[in-house]
């Protein structure tokens, strides 16, 4: 069995997406920021795929990612990271970040189907 984590201050898109990982047999923690996430995953074995909101009070996405693989050397994960809006509108660090860990993005609103797709890698 696969292991996931959910990084969003949005409890609905928390579960929701917490049942879908679980259908496709992930074991699933979330958390509602990033800072308890980065405590939580300091120390213990790595999980195959985090799923991270960008805008989030306390540390948003890009500072939790930052922190995961530059401090912390968490790069065996698969990353995803969603915001409500598009990439190009975000801060240039931004892109450059997901570039240099080639790290998957997705425009919220999004559809179950596209997020099939990118977790793909870490199915079965």
């Amino acid at each position: 069995m696969h292991a996931a984590v959910i990084i969003d201050d949005d409890e609905a898109i928390r579960a929701t997406l917490k049942q879908f990982l679980e259908d496709y047999q992930f074991t699933v923690k979330t958390f509602p920021d990033g800072l308890q996430a980065l405590i939580y995953l300091v120390g213990r074995s790595t999980p195959h795929l985090v799923i991270v909101d960008y805008a989030m009070p306390q540390m948003n996405g890009e500072a939790f990612l930052r922190r995961a693989l530059e401090e912390i050397g968490l790069h065996e994960n698969g990353y995803i990271l969603f915001a409500a809006r598009p990439l190009a509108h975000l801060p240039p660090t931004v892109a450059s970040l997901l570039t240099t860990w080639n790290i998957s993005f997705l425009t919220k609103p999004f559809n179950l189907i596209d997020l099939e797709a990118l977790i793909q890698p870490f199915i079965g």
